[in-house]
């Protein structure tokens, strides 16, 4: 017998204080939550599925980005969509560009050396 699904709702920690509410499901390597997505059979990142239980279906290639800058956040209300270069530049604003070495500019790697694609659509 498999594992019981829990519902969405049963995963939150809603935080009076900052208004996330935050995920105390599972997290991914990058520390987002997933959570299984029944309706595709697919692990998905926590706060793409509150978008779409709260707000709406998901445009292909968009993400969905946190205005408080909580990765387990998963209140709808701090979520908005954006491009790929919407989400580069609110990451550079927020001060979390990887820079290795100390690097304070750049890391002055050119696109063709990246290990993935310049323009990928963003991880569902």
């Amino acid at each position: 017998m498999g594992k019981k699904h829990v519902p969405f709702e049963d995963r939150l920690n809603k935080i009076t204080h900052t208004g996330c509410w935050e995920w105390t499901g599972g997290l991914d390597k990058d520390g987002y939550g997933h959570y299984y997505d029944q309706s595709t059979r697919l692990m998905k990142r926590a706060h793409r599925i509150a978008w779409k239980i709260y707000k709406g279906e998901i445009p292909i290639g968009v993400c969905v980005l946190h205005k408080c800058d909580n990765r387990k956040c998963v209140n709808p209300s701090h979520l908005f969509l954006g491009t790929v270069a919407d989400n580069n530049r609110d990451r550079d604003y927020k001060g979390r560009t990887f820079r290795p070495f100390g690097n304070k500019r750049s890391h002055g790697i050119k696109d063709s050396e990246l290990p993935w694609k310049v323009g990928q659509p963003c991880k569902m």
